[in-house]
C-alpha cells in the first residue's frame, strides 16, 4: 500500500509556495524602519520598528514623510 501511495504521490504535480516579499522599507528623513501591508478594511497600511537594523533594506521614504 506504501508503494502505491508513494506512485500516485509522485505523479502528481506539487503546488509551489508563494514568493515571500520583503515589505521593510528605511526611511532617509525619520531614519526609521517601516512595514507596509494591506489592511482588510483600510487599504495599505504600514507600522514604524524604531530599533531594527537597517541593513539591506530598501531605502524610500514613508507616507508621512512623503506627504511633508
Amino acid at each position: 500500500m506504501k508503494e502505491e501511495i508513494d506512485n500516485y504521490l509522485l505523479s502528481r504535480e506539487m503546488p509551489t509556495g508563494r514568493l515571500e516579499t520583503n515589505n521593510l522599507n528605511y526611511c532617509n528623513q525619520c531614519k526609521t524602519v517601516y512595514e507596509t501591508y494591506w489592511g482588510f478594511y483600510y487599504g495599505l497600511l504600514q507600522t514604524k520598528h524604531i530599533d531594527m537594523p537597517t541593513y539591506g533594506v530598501e531605502r524610500k521614504d514613508c507616507q508621512d514623510c512623503a506627504e511633508r
